[in-house]
């Protein structure tokens, strides 16, 4: 049935989001709320995340279940300890399931989340990519490509955040998840036959997927009037620690642009990392006066003071998934320079693409350089940004159509299982 012409019912749907390590839970609840969709959140992680909505219901797993905060910790646990926390939390996830009776099961994470929601019973699971399950798990070993594929064949659908996501679920699909038919071998009588089973090389079962996309309140990620951040170039980095951002590139990149035109450099690292950065830093020539490392969490209500006091926010990571840091720069009307990426190109301003480097320290220095010296363009990609952030990414346009889609999404999964379809 087609996805426009489906209808809740009149009590709605009630729908259950597991997060194995504090995703990106509230953006998904955000939309869930939107789309009135009732939602109840299940946090498997040793604690909670803020931006919750405050209408949606909240279990936390005890001690004994819950795992580390991050995907990473929870991918580094030794495979007994992995194996008996996913027991645990089958169990938290079983009596959450019995006593709120959901529709329907979203997991975030398809390496990570959809273990443990698949072992529920008697609900349609779906999952949400994260990025990095599908992007770069596939990547690691065969065993773990095979249990994605185990994974997703037993799900319901999938929820992404970009086309880039989209376009490698299916891609990943296609590779590996062909339909089998069957072929026939040979007459062993002229009154039986043997078959073997061959993967389709026409057809391949694509998952249902949606579009999450993203968003922000351009009303409170605004540009602010900062004197200081004029007179005296700031270069902001807050998400930066963990390897995915590879810091030490960043600071290399940094060192070589601040030669070009000299900066305070803001960055995020956790406090262990914090001198082996300082030591790349006085490798490269940037003085330790002019690093300024951010080791505490910054509180999601803080973050628009920071963007507003820099001059120009960057990042080195490769492999973006969300582009979160992007959007927020753009609302905050500031220029940022990154390397180029599928999801880069989907999200910034065509102005703001202009400054997309190359993966090396030197092209992403030669960017800093150019949108630090040259007052103008960042001035026009200043504007350009906040433009952009407003028409695609302001939550108050956004969020009600991703609300109402996700809504109808979801009753198609939820009807085609109770009528029993595949």
């Amino acid at each position: 049935m087609p996805v426009s012409k489906i209808v809740p019912n009149k009590k709605g749907y009630k729908v259950l989001v597991v997060d194995p390590y504090g995703g990106n839970e509230a953006v998904l609840l955000q939309a869930l709320e939107a789309g009135s969709v009732e939602s109840v959140y299940v946090c498997l992680a040793n604690r909670l995340k803020p931006g919750i909505p405050t209408t949606t219901k909240v279990f936390q797993a005890p001690e004994n279940a819950r795992g580390p905060f991050r995907a990473s910790g929870l991918r580094l646990l030794n495979p007994l300890r992995r194996a008996w926390l996913l027991a645990k939390q089958v169990v938290c996830l079983r009596g959450v399931v019995a006593e709120v009776k959901p529709d329907i099961i979203i997991a975030i994470d398809i390496e990570l989340g959809l273990p443990v929601a698949l072992k529920a019973r008697g609900v349609p699971v779906a999952g949400i990519s994260e990025g990095s399950d599908i992007l770069v798990v596939p990547r690691r070993s065969e065993k773990q490509k095979r249990n994605l594929c185990r994974w997703l064949r037993k799900s319901r659908g999938m929820i992404v955040y970009t086309k880039h996501q989209e376009d490698a679920l299916r891609l990943f699909q296609s590779q590996n998840m062909p339909i089998w038919i069957r072929r026939r071998t040979q007459n062993i009588t002229p009154y039986s036959e043997s078959f073997e089973l061959v993967p389709s090389q026409k057809a391949h079962e694509f998952l249902p997927v949606f579009r999450l996309g993203a968003w922000r309140d351009c009303a409170v990620f605004a540009p602010l009037a900062n004197p200081l951040a004029r007179q005296v170039p700031l270069v902001l980095c807050l998400r930066g620690s963990s390897a995915v951002y590879r810091p030490e590139v960043l600071v290399e990149a940094c060192a070589r642009a601040y030669r070009r035109a000299p900066f305070t450099l803001r960055m995020a690292a956790a406090s262990d990392d914090v001198p082996r950065l300082l030591t790349v830093a006085q490798a490269h020539g940037l003085p330790k006066d002019a690093i300024a490392f951010v080791t505490e969490r910054i509180p999601y209500e803080r973050m628009p003071l920071e963007y507003g006091a820099a001059t120009v926010v960057v990042q080195a990571i490769l492999d973006e998934s969300l582009g979160y840091t992007a959007i927020e720069a753009m609302a905050c009307g500031r220029v940022m320079v990154q390397p180029d990426s599928e999801v880069a190109r989907e999200v910034l301003s065509p102005e703001q693409q202009a400054l997309l480097s190359g993966p090396s320290a030197e092209s992403l220095a030669e960017k800093m350089a150019l949108a630090l010296n040259d007052h103008n363009l960042r001035r026009n990609i200043e504007d350009a940004n906040r433009r952009h952030a407003l028409k695609y990414y302001d939550r108050a346009k956004v969020l009600p159509r991703v609300g109402a889609g996700l809504q109808a999404w979801l009753a198609g999964i939820i009807q085609a299982y109770r009528a029993g379809k595949p």
